[in-house]
């Protein structure tokens, strides 16, 4: 696979995990350094990962699920949604509006935002996690993957990103989605792991 930002074919192997019996690996490309998936998970790896492996721990703690039980830290994530969401009115100076966040999990960052004054809407494949946001905390969930939603041109003043480029079905094409429904002055925030931190020294995965 070429670099799917910058179309290179200088790419080289960055990272590599075991999961369920499947191998997990990143390449880096060495002209714009992005690293990704590859090969990328498809649709129906991702709904099989959501669906079947109980990835968030919520019906029970078993060795299939990524987290013990999720929810439990929802305190936790609000704290720092609200952290980051004075980031973005602090920088961008944007008080209100709509705003959607993508990979919303329990939907804690939605929280936060509401808090702050925005209209939320979380997108979220995992339908049993998107169950719970929308019953405990009221949040509007469109249950699905970003590719498979119609978000409309030009109709959110915020869209954040939190650590959920990894399952992006096509990159490139997926943030010109999200792009296009950002209003011309709207903001898109977003964080991505790195690859080369120290931390990685520690935990491998």
């Amino acid at each position: 696979m070429r670099c799917p930002l910058c179309d290179s074919g200088e790419i080289t192997s960055a990272h590599a995990v075991d999961v369920g019996g499947t191998r997990l690996t990143w390449d880096r490309c060495k002209d714009c350094n992005l690293v990704f998936q590859n090969p990328r998970l498809a649709e129906s790896a991702i709904s099989a990962l959501y669906g079947s492996q109980n990835y968030f721990g919520r019906e029970c703690s078993g060795i299939s699920a990524a987290y013990a039980d999720y929810v439990r830290y929802d305190p936790i994530r609000i704290k720092q949604g609200r952290r980051r969401m004075r980031r973005i009115v602090d920088v961008a100076g944007v008080h209100g509006g709509r705003l959607l966040d993508v990979g919303s999990a329990s939907g804690f960052f939605g929280v936060a935002a509401r808090e702050a004054g925005f209209d939320v809407t979380c997108i979220e494949p995992d339908a049993d996690l998107a169950s719970y946001g929308s019953r405990e905390y009221g949040l509007t969930f469109l249950v699905n993957i970003l590719e498979n939603c119609s978000l409309g041109c030009e109709r959110y003043d915020v869209v954040t990103v939190w650590g959920t480029n990894s399952v992006l079905l096509h990159p490139l094409r997926s943030f010109e989605q999200l792009v296009a429904s950002l209003k011309p002055d709207g903001v898109l925030a977003m964080n991505t792991q790195d690859f080369d931190h120290w931390i990685r020294r520690i935990f491998r995965v």
